[in-house]
């Protein structure tokens, strides 16, 4: 474990390095803390990471990114993102099809 002390105002590990910090949340940080990423007082990293535990990292990609495009679409190219969204679910579709995870037929699939 990694104890972190406060050195002449930086963080730093028991190692001495200098450790990263959160930046201070501004009105709209458009890095850290952008206001289309935050729905209900929920950033949407953090739902991506609860929807994505446990999933093997080539579908985790997939579902994050469905997440992500659709969480956002309505503030930053709606279209686009809707476009994109679907691109990844598609995506992880053919991924499931390809495991023999798929529970329907293509004909039970489209109704």
């Amino acid at each position: 474990m990694t104890s972190v002390t406060p050195q002449n105002g930086t963080l730093r590990n028991a190692n001495g390095i200098a450790m990263m910090t959160e930046m201070p949340r501004t009105e709209n940080d458009l890095v850290n803390h952008p206001r289309h990423y935050t729905k209900g007082g929920v950033e949407c990293i953090d739902a991506l990471d609860a929807a994505t535990v446990g999933k093997p990292p080539d579908e985790a990609i997939c579902v994050a990114n469905v997440i992500k495009y659709l969480w956002r679409y309505e503030e930053k190219e709606p279209l686009r993102s809707l476009q994109s969204a679907r691109w990844y679910l598609d995506r992880l579709i053919g991924k499931v099809r390809n495991k023999g995870l798929g529970k329907w037929s293509n004909q039970e699939a489209a109704t």
